[in-house]
Formats: structure tokens, sequence, C-alpha cells
């Protein structure tokens, strides 16, 4: 277990636990017509038109990996918090079921101001 300050940032996590940014990747680089990917994801965390048609270029490397590689120079304090805020605008609940149920849960600790527990 390891204790995170809440707010903790996205690229810290991702660093630390590849697998989970490599199953986060397999289920949003697929395009598929009613379901949200990638890109809608960019928009709601305010991911520029113009990067993104760049980032949709490379083809052969994921998408959403470039894009949480982007987010980490361009937001290094964007959390995995608002991670799961836009996952749930974009409604891909989904993917916050795998973050809470694949072992990667974040809660609050009720005798730590601010902290959150993130269970590896």
């Amino acid at each position: 277990m390891q204790i995170l300050v809440k707010g903790s940032p996205l690229g810290t996590i991702l660093a630390e636990k590849r697998d989970l940014m490599d199953r986060l990747a397999l289920l949003l680089d697929r395009k598929m017509r009613l379901i949200p990917n990638w890109t809608q994801l960019a928009r709601e965390l305010r991911v520029d038109d113009a990067v993104i048609s760049r980032l949709e270029q490379y083809s052969n490397h994921s998408p959403t990996i470039q894009l949480f590689d982007y987010l980490e120079v361009k937001q290094p304090n964007l959390s995995i918090q608002q991670l799961r805020q836009g996952l749930t605008q974009i409604s891909r609940n989904d993917l916050n079921v795998l973050l809470k149920n694949g072992n990667y849960v974040l809660f609050l600790v009720t005798n730590y101001q601010d902290a959150v527990v993130f269970y590896l």
C-alpha cells in the first residue's frame, strides 16, 4: 500500500504502474461508433484539437499513451482524480470500475487529512 497526497499527479502514478497505463490504452485506443475513446477524453481534459490530430497521425504508437505522455509535460499537476472525472464526463464508467476494482482504488483516509490510499 502506498499513501499519496490527495491530487497526486497522474504521471507519477502511471510511471509507477505501467500496466495500468497499458490497460487504459487498450480500452481507450479502440475506435467504436458509440463508445467514447481517447480523443473525447483528451477534449474533456482540454487538449487542443491540433495536438489531438498530431497524436492520431502516429498510428504505430498508442495514442492514449502518447496522450498521457503529453499530459505529463503540459499538465504536470493533473491528478488521477481529474482523470476519473474526465472518464465520468465522457461516460466511460467501465474505466472507472477498472481503476476501482483493478487494485487501483483511491479513497480518502479518515485519520490523515488530505491523504489518499492507492492500493498497488
